[in-house]
This record gives structure tokens, C-alpha cells and sequence, in this order.
């Protein structure tokens, strides 16, 4: 089982498009649990992560523009040079 999430978030993290940019639709991840996993360098731009969990995770340097983070929890989380524009 944590061998087939590490695979899914590899596969996020490697994720260079975005919903208006090459995909025709925007990443649901609503309520996704990510808590204390390492998803670095990660491409979540336009990305539906309404209530989601992020507690304890390692997202630094991770791309979040344009996202809905409504009622997304952080607390604990490592988000250094993240990028929350817009």
C-alpha cells in the first residue's frame, strides 16, 4: 500500500501542466489526506485541494497558484519558497 501512494506521488510531484495550461481540466484532489508526506518541487497550480491536509507534510518549493486551498490545513507543514500567488 505505501509503495502505491509513494508511485501516485511521484507522479504528482512530476506533473509539469496545469488547467489552462496543456490539461483541459483542473487536478481534483478535494479532501486529499497528504499529511505528513514529502511532495517537494511538486506542480499543483489550479488545483482543487479544498479540504485537504497538508499537516507535518514536506512542500517546499511546491507550486500552488491559483489553487482552491479553501479549509486546507497547514499546520506543521514545511513551506518554504512554496508559491501560494494569486
Amino acid at each position: 500500500m505505501k509503495l502505491d501512494i509513494q508511485s501516485i506521488l511521484t507522479v504528482i510531484r512530476r506533473r509539469k501542466n496545469s488547467f489552462k495550461n496543456k490539461e483541459s481540466s483542473y487536478l481534483n484532489l478535494q479532501p486529499t489526506c497528504f499529511q505528513a508526506i514529502r511532495l517537494m518541487n511538486a506542480h499543483l497550480e489550479g488545483a482543487d485541494l479544498m479540504n485537504a491536509h497538508f499537516e507535518e507534510a514536506d512542500i517546499r518549493n511546491t507550486h500552488f497558484e491559483v489553487s482552491d486551498l479553501r479549509n486546507t490545513h497547514f499546520e506543521e507543514t514545511d513551506i518554504i519558497d512554496a508559491h501560494f500567488e494569486e
